[in-house]
């Protein structure tokens, strides 16, 4: 994940840098260049960080087999398949990571019980947050592109999903390391009772 995480500060960092090389090295249309780096950078930290994540969520649902979780509603291919379905790519990620979070829960070794565990707001914030990216990322294609306060309208729109899709990002950063927190305390108790029986 912190590959990813310096992917993603790389495609925002180079084009920047790339930018001001052209523009002292006399290239024209520097916008339209700079356009294109960003881009194709932007693409390239989203594949990586897209398959970094899909793989830690395909791993930590994996590990509540051995932290005795049982009932589980979803499923292991649900990682990679609940962002492909296009509407229950709004629901099938959150309730995946939710599940993941609330069968990682080292206060509770009950096998069955961990459905009663407490919902994070950590991962309802994260997915709000990343919802709001997305439609707004949408949102400004249908802005025509040839009028000034249009094109206004739509680089704000995009700032927005922008600084929507970095707190998205920090957010999900958190759950990450406190799921792979609570699963490895988990199995450590388990572990322990195991030893002690």
């Amino acid at each position: 994940m912190t590959i990813s995480l310096a992917l993603f500060v790389f495609s925002i960092v180079v084009p920047f840098l790339i930018g001001i090389g052209f523009g002292l090295a006399g290239i024209e249309n520097v916008p339209d260049m700079l356009n294109l780096v960003l881009q194709v950078m932007r693409t390239g930290a989203y594949v990586a960080v897209a398959t970094t994540f899909i793989a830690f969520l395909r791993i930590s649902f994996r590990n509540l087999t051995p932290l005795k979780v049982k009932g589980k509603k979803n499923k292991e291919w649900y990682a990679y398949g609940g962002f492909i379905v296009p509407i229950a790519s709004f629901v099938i990620p959150c309730s995946m990571v939710d599940e993941i979070w609330r069968g990682s829960d080292p206060s509770n070794l009950d096998s069955t019980k961990w459905k009663e565990c407490k919902h994070s707001m950590l991962i309802y914030s994260w997915w709000g947050f990343w919802l709001v990216h997305g439609i707004a990322r949408l949102s400004s294609i249908f802005f025509k592109k040839s009028e000034i306060e249009s094109i206004t309208n739509s680089f704000l729109v995009l700032l927005f999903a922008d600084i929507s899709l970095v707190i998205s990002s920090l957010l999900l950063i958190k759950i990450v390391t406190k799921i792979s927190k609570r699963q490895n305390e988990k199995y450590s108790l388990i572990s322990d009772s195991n030893n002690k029986a």
